[in-house]
């Protein structure tokens, strides 16, 4: 059975600055959490936006048929609890909807450079002994020689 999740918007328009509740259907159930970027379908918009799950209520407000979330975005939440509500205390005191201030926090590329700092580094670019004994080399020679020039090799 599909879970509801309250989300907040990725928009402009003040109509949308509150949250809304979508269905999350089963097969997305186990990507879905609190604070993931997903995608959905808005009305008769033609365009899916972006929204993040910020809640998991038992039973929607809604009397209406709820929307099926489209997709998540990224394999892991990029919304922390404290950045949202940041940007919603920023968006209560400022002349913007919540959806700007999440736009401008956490930006459309940022699923993508989340996963790839996420990623392990490769055992080719931790250096090794001699790298390190040149760096120390290199460093003390930075800190003792003040305005003189070196070359680094």
């Amino acid at each position: 059975m599909p879970k509801i999740a309250k989300l907040a918007i990725q928009s402009n328009l003040p109509q949308l600055d509150r949250l809304f509740d979508y269905l999350v259907p089963d097969s997305l159930a186990q990507q879905a959490e609190i604070g993931s970027r997903v995608r959905v379908m808005f009305g008769r918009s033609k365009k899916p936006l972006d929204a993040f799950i910020v809640e998991f209520p038992k039973e929607s407000e809604f009397s209406g048929r709820l929307s099926e979330v489209l997709d998540v975005v990224g394999p892991s939440k990029t919304l922390t609890a404290s950045i949202f509500k940041l940007c919603q205390q920023l968006a209560e005191r400022s002349a913007s909807t919540l959806g700007d201030v999440l736009k401008l926090a956490i930006p459309p590329h940022m699923p993508k450079a989340f996963v790839q700092h996420l990623q392990p580094v490769a055992k080719s670019e931790i250096p090794n002994s001699f790298q390190i004994g040149a760096l120390d080399h290199e460093t003390q020679a930075i800190l003792t020689a003040g305005e003189k020039s070196f070359v680094l090799a």
